[in-house]
């Protein structure tokens, strides 16, 4: 993929967003990818991910602490940036290191190790973009399934509340 990368003071999180990668570039710290482009942000992933979570009534902190209650994950943890849009993404690393990548789950379709390089996986979106992160198969499957962990315990807390006329309380005796 040879796309022209635009240069972008600030970035938010959308439903386009599909991947946050660390950028070694002196006029940008962060690669997004989008579903129509490639963008370089003057902001590290961590300032875009608090920033986002922040226009969508959160905070990156709260989000994780959310999420880690939720799953019981405590490393790692997946992060619910946008409650009405559920849009979840999740590291490739801690936060802290250097090469954390993030991805956003609603858009990876495959993902397979990488054919010269076991400690690294090439995914493919729904939109048959092509990208390769730094983790093994093992460590990307891993991380895929705790936040399709909390992705199910966040759509599933609303299964189980009772809807309103629903609860014995609410019946009346018209006797």
């Amino acid at each position: 993929m040879n796309r022209k990368i635009i240069t972008l003071p600030s970035y938010i999180i959308t439903r386009n967003t599909v991947a946050l990668f660390p950028a070694y570039h002196s006029d940008y710290d962060t690669l997004v990818y989008e579903l129509d482009g490639i963008y370089g942000v003057k902001e590290t992933i961590v300032a875009i991910i608090d920033k986002s979570c922040r226009k969508y009534c959160s905070d990156m902190e709260s989000r994780r602490k959310y999420i880690s209650h939720l799953t019981q994950v405590q490393k790692k943890v997946p992060l619910l940036i946008d409650e009405a849009n559920a849009i979840f993404t999740f590291p490739t690393h801690s936060q802290q290191d250097p090469r954390c990548v993030w991805l956003a789950f609603h858009h990876i379709d495959t993902y397979e190790p990488h054919e010269h390089d076991p400690k690294q996986t090439t995914f493919t979106t729904y939109s048959n973009l092509i990208l390769t992160v730094p983790i093994s198969i093992h460590t990307f499957k891993k991380q895929i399934t705790r936040t399709g962990y909390g992705v199910a315990k966040f759509q599933n807390r609303f299964m189980f509340m009772p809807k309103k006329g629903d609860s014995p309380d609410d019946e009346t005796d018209e006797d």
